[in-house]
């Protein structure tokens, strides 16, 4: 019976149902292959947590359910983790994420500088993403190249002896080198695992 048929002053009954996320054949047997390795799941659930992310960019809610049950470990368990540990994205972002250091060292040696320069390169301030959706700017503490600071990582790359003249040239130089590998290949959906989990 719908709503439009009850004739009666009863309430009805509306039940929601949540959205469910099955993992792709790709990420099963990269889970698979992991839990090869060990003997509690729980000891590769970072390994587990970022396997996923590099074909979906980000770890929502319905992903990180998913990744528990394949585990065999609770939701929660897995939640601390996700957390926890600030390479996990627990909220979209965009193609490259831009982790300039912000440790005492690189502090000392002009990283908030270097952060102010890219937040107005880019129009956006820490932990949001720019308008055409190519960078995500999220500072992390020390980032173990205090030699070489002030230090960022983007795109796998360590960028050392940042200064702020030579930010624009960074992003220009990351935002070709993406142009050029999703023109080559299908990026974009490898990464995303063809899941629309927004």
């Amino acid at each position: 019976m719908n709503d439009l048929d009850n004739d009666s002053d009863e309430p009805t009954l509306t039940i929601t149902v949540n959205q469910t996320t099955t993992l792709t054949c790709d990420e099963q047997r990269d889970l698979t292959a992991l839990l090869k390795h060990c003997v509690q799941p729980q000891a590769i659930t970072i390994d587990a947590l970022m396997t996923v992310q590099r074909y979906r960019g980000w770890i929502s809610d319905q992903t990180l359910t998913a990744i528990a049950q394949f585990l065999g470990i609770s939701t929660a368990e897995l939640d601390s983790v996700a957390t926890f540990y600030n390479l996990i994205f627990r909220l979209p972002v965009a193609k490259i994420v831009l982790h300039p250091c912000n440790g005492m060292v690189c502090q000392l040696m002009g990283s908030a500088a270097v952060e102010a320069q890219l937040s107005q390169c880019l129009a956006i301030l820490p932990g949001q993403s720019d308008s055409d959706n190519q960078f995500t700017l999220i500072p992390l503490p020390c980032l173990g190249a205090c030699d070489k600071a002030p230090v960022m990582i983007a795109a796998q790359q360590l960028f050392e002896f940042i200064t702020p003249e030579n930010v624009s040239n960074i992003l220009v130089n990351l935002s070709s080198a993406t142009k050029i590998t999703n023109g080559a290949d299908t990026n974009t959906e490898s990464r995303t695992g063809g899941h629309d989990d927004q």
